[in-house]
């Protein structure tokens, strides 16, 4: 009698389960607040190099003493659920370094700004952010003007049902298309069936075993890959 790792369709249902549980990760509904930086931190007043006749003044009257910064951060939900303002267990907010001064900022573009509504405001040397509504891949983009005595960045801090705001890596230029994914899905396909249907049959295997292993490996495999692509590959970028 064969081991199991021996019989025909043991090695085709393994892989299909694996392709399957990787789907199923994917699959799991999360809240994923997450920003990058998408311009980094740039001097644009120098205290240095300025004539000791030039004053640069805040609100007609407050001086400035020290360099001035501007950066842009982009914050969206990276997640697969939408974040409401009753999930939130800590206000999401952009914080400043120790010493340094949020001057001023703007909300230069949002996804879907008839839905979303972002809002901020400046309270306390800190940025809190609104909104209406968080979904999915929404999200919007910040310029911030702040002073500081060096270049130390700011940070967006902030905590929802189940995750604190991440920290990401700002995207690729190289984005794959839906037409480069299907062509992966249907070149991994063939080879899944070549391999599968290659395999030896014997008198003693049973057409309808055979059948049932096949289609239920190719099922589960298609499965997985339209999980992975539809929701982690669709939705992992942020809107700009």
């Amino acid at each position: 009698m064969k081991n199991i790792h021996e019989q025909k369709w043991f090695w085709p249902s393994v892989i299909a389960v694996l392709v399957f549980s990787i789907g199923y990760l994917v699959n799991i509904k999360e809240r994923e607040p997450s920003y990058y930086v998408k311009k980094e931190p740039s001097k644009i007043y120098d205290k240095t190099s300025i004539s000791p006749t030039f004053k640069l003044v805040q609100n007609d009257s407050v001086q400035i003493n020290e360099n001035v910064y501007v950066t842009n951060f982009v914050l969206w939900n990276d997640g697969k659920v939408e974040i409401n303002r009753d999930d939130l267990r800590k206000d999401i907010k952009i914080i400043a370094p120790e010493k340094a001064k949020i001057l001023d900022f703007k909300i230069v573009n949002q996804f879907k700004k008839d839905i979303s509504n972002f809002k901020a405001e400046l309270i306390n040397n800190e940025i809190v952010i609104n909104w209406d509504y968080f979904d999915p891949g929404h999200g919007l983009e910040l310029q911030i003007l702040y002073s500081n005595s060096s270049e130390t960045s700011l940070s967006i801090i902030g905590e929802v049902l189940g995750n604190e705001v991440k920290l990401k890596e700002p995207p690729t230029k190289f984005k794959i298309s839906k037409h480069y994914i299907a062509l992966i899905v249907i070149v991994f396909i063939l080879l899944y069936n070549f391999v599968v249907w290659n395999q030896k049959i014997t008198e003693n295997d049973k057409k309808s075993d055979v059948f049932l292993t096949r289609a239920g490996a190719i099922g589960f495999l298609i499965f997985g890959i339209y999980s992975l692509y539809f929701l982690y590959i669709k939705n992992s970028s942020p809107p700009f």
